[in-house]
């Protein structure tokens, strides 16, 4: 029969650790209110040492091309957003997209905004007045790893000189997870390419993009590489605004005739000259995009003033340019802070555009650090109804529903995470905290057999948290384990004092019938804030027993209060419970000496007896008693304790009154 474990279930909403463990100088820790999650801000700029902005070479175009080259792409958005190679529109002057399908029979001029010399892509956007937004991009990104055996098929328009200017298809099936000399960022399939099929798409069966065809191997046959999706997900993060991809793939179930008769609409043929300019792009909006080019670096160099001017003349330039507003919001919230300037920012986006569903989450971060939670969520609901993919809006939205008790809604949306594990990168939080999190609500949900393992995943994934062995400890408190819980707090404290560790130790020591450890434990506890754990010591703790078992060991009483600088932090008032705790009173200053954080044992029926011993320097002594208080002696400084007391705590001057 377990011992004081009814009060369990009130007590373990105190120790879940603030969610993330990146960034702690976004916002103060508080281990109490899971709102503070300290998360590194989503797609930070400054973190990733990388460019967000459109290219700041805006691609000159030419009205009589001159063709060099050319390559395939396909379209990724329906505002004109297209995929290709790096090496496919690499110095480019001028790039013409052909898309006979969706009625664009001359070609529509094209500039590069996004360049990943690297991993060999490229980002277009169609700068051609004459076009249209298109209704939508049947096919979808492709989640997760394809296996080794898995169908695919290639859309491209290769060697147009001899072969023309009909999209070709050719298919096959994945040979490899692993590109060229063992190159993870490629898989190996065995469709047939040749020349201009650079930048077309990979599909799977079911038509998802599992990425990009950029190389064949020159003395294999059939031994084609392509990028993988994940690697041009992760480049478009960079992207000032992000880009709407399409979440419904209509393609799911068609025959491959037909499957191929949709998609070849939205895969294009490039054609890219390196003839003299003729033509030029409008120059306000180049320097413009300059402009927030200078001020991301400023941002970089936390020069936040420079960058809010750059900032101010790139809008001043091009009002209705959401990009600006878009990298002057995200300033105001993850490097300043400024939660309150940022919202207007991200409202703006959203005016502009209303699908943006990273300006939605950029909102909801800043509406959920200023407590305002009912608004945070819509806006997390809302980032989810655009993007069931943004796993950061997964996590901010269960850390909402932890503060509301809502444990079952929280480990769904974990799970969501959990399910995208290998296939996504979240940036406002480490896998291991979801493990542990979703560990804590089942352990809410008084579920500790099921909390086990997922609690031990994540200490795999990371022995260094204190939390975590923490809530392991409880969990094995749960499952009365008691041995066990002891080992995890061992272990917890020896990282970190928390007030849980001790507690929980307590009571597992309490049911191993140890008991002066135990009372030891508790009062530790109770100091750092579980008034509660009082109780359970007035109860079972033997004031002399305690102080007998702390002289065996050499260890004077206050060493079982561990005090030290961090528990200046825990609450200034005494607890108060049945029985009374009162407050030491003082005709005069605190003596240096009693400002030491300790816990005094009164015992009103023993007069004159030497109560305790706090160090070598501080005695108390009861010299009298009148009118229900007991007069005591500290250092030679009168105080008093009414005869109710059994024990109370002093050191922390708030908690004092003085006489």
């Amino acid at each position: 029969m377990k011992k004081y474990v009814s009060i369990f279930v009130a007590l373990v909403g105190l120790i879940l650790p603030a969610f993330g463990q990146k960034n702690t100088a976004l916002f103060s820790a508080n281990p109490s209110n899971p709102r503070y999650f300290n998360a590194l801000p989503k797609r930070n700029p400054s973190a990733a040492k990388a460019r967000w902005s459109y290219s700041a070479r805006q691609t000159p175009l030419s009205e009589n091309t001159g063709v060099q080259s050319t390559s395939s792409g396909f379209f990724i958005t329906p505002q004109g957003f297209l995929v290709t190679n790096f090496h496919a529109v690499e110095a480019a002057e001028s790039i013409s997209v052909f898309c006979s399908g969706l009625g664009y029979q001359n070609g529509l001029k094209a500039v590069v905004v996004l360049e990943d010399e690297k991993n060999d892509l490229a980002v277009l956007k169609i700068s051609d007045p004459v076009f249209s937004p298109l209704a939508s991009i049947p096919y979808t990104f492709r989640q997760g790893t394809a296996d080794v055996g898995e169908s695919i098929f290639v859309l491209g328009y290769p060697m147009t000189n001899s072969m023309g200017k009909e999209v070709k298809l050719t298919n096959g099936i994945i040979s490899a997870k692993t590109g060229f000399d063992g190159d993870v960022t490629s898989y190996q399939v065995s469709a047939s390419v040749q020349p201009g099929n650079s930048g077309g798409p990979l599909f799977d069966k079911d038509g998802n993009i599992l990425g990009v065809i950029n190389a064949r191997h020159n003395l294999a046959e059939n031994a084609t590489y392509a990028i993988k999706i994940g690697y041009l997900r992760t480049m478009l993060d960079l992207l000032p605004a992000p880009l709407q991809l399409p979440t419904t793939n209509s393609l799911i179930g068609l025959s491959l005739p037909e499957q191929v008769k949709r998609a070849s609409r939205y895969t294009c043929l490039l054609e890219v000259s390196h003839a003299a300019r003729t033509e030029t792009l409008d120059e306000p909006f180049a320097e413009a995009m300059a402009l927030l080019s200078e001020a991301e670096d400023a941002i970089a160099e936390e020069e936040y003033e420079v960058a809010r001017s750059l900032i101010d003349q790139s809008i001043a330039l091009l009002p209705e340019n959401p990009a600006a507003y878009m990298l002057r919001g995200f300033m105001q919230l993850y490097h300043q802070q400024a939660f309150h300037e940022a919202i207007p920012d991200f409202n703006r986006v959203i005016a502009l555009e209303p699908d943006n569903s990273v300006a939605y989450f950029h909102r909801g971060y800043a509406l959920n650090a200023l407590e305002k939670e009912e608004e945070a969520l819509r806006d997390f609901n809302k980032t989810l109804a655009l993007d069931a993919d943004d796993v950061d809006a997964y996590y901010m939205r269960a850390g909402i529903y932890i503060v509301r008790d809502k444990y079952a809604e929280a480990i769904a949306d974990f799970n969501q995470i959990l399910r995208r594990e290998t296939s996504t990168d979240p940036f406002i939080f480490k896998m291991v905290l979801v493990y542990h999190h979703k560990a804590y609500c089942l352990l809410r949900l008084d579920k500790p057999a099921e909390a086990l393992p997922v609690v031990n995943k994540a200490l795999e994934m990371d022995k260094e948290k204190a939390f975590i062995w923490d809530t392991r400890g409880q969990i094995y408190f749960e499952l009365e384990q008691y041995a066990n819980c002891i080992k995890d707090m061992n272990k917890a404290l020896s990282i970190e004092e928390a007030a849980s560790s001790f507690f929980f130790r307590g009571l597992a020591r309490l049911n191993l019938d140890q008991t002066a450890d135990a009372c030891l434990d508790l009062l530790s506890a109770g100091e750092l804030g579980i008034s509660e754990a009082y109780d359970i010591a007035s109860e079972w703790c033997d004031p002399e027993k305690i102080l007998a078992s702390s002289a065996a060991s050499n260890v004077p009483a206050q060493s079982a209060t561990n005090a030290s600088d961090s528990r200046q932090a825990a609450p200034t008032a005494p607890p108060r419970a049945t029985p009374t705790y009162s407050e030491m009173r003082f005709p005069g200053p605190l003596p240096t000496t009693t400002k030491r954080a300790g816990l005094l044992w009164a015992q009103p029926s023993y007069q004159g007896k030497s109560l305790l011993n706090l160090s070598a320097q501080t005695s108390l002594q009861a010299i009298g008693y009148a009118n229900g208080f007991w007069k005591v002696q500290v250092n030679g400084t009168i105080g008093f304790l009414d005869e109710q007391t059994i024990y109370i705590t002093f050191g922390m001057r708030d908690a004092i009154q003085k006489k």
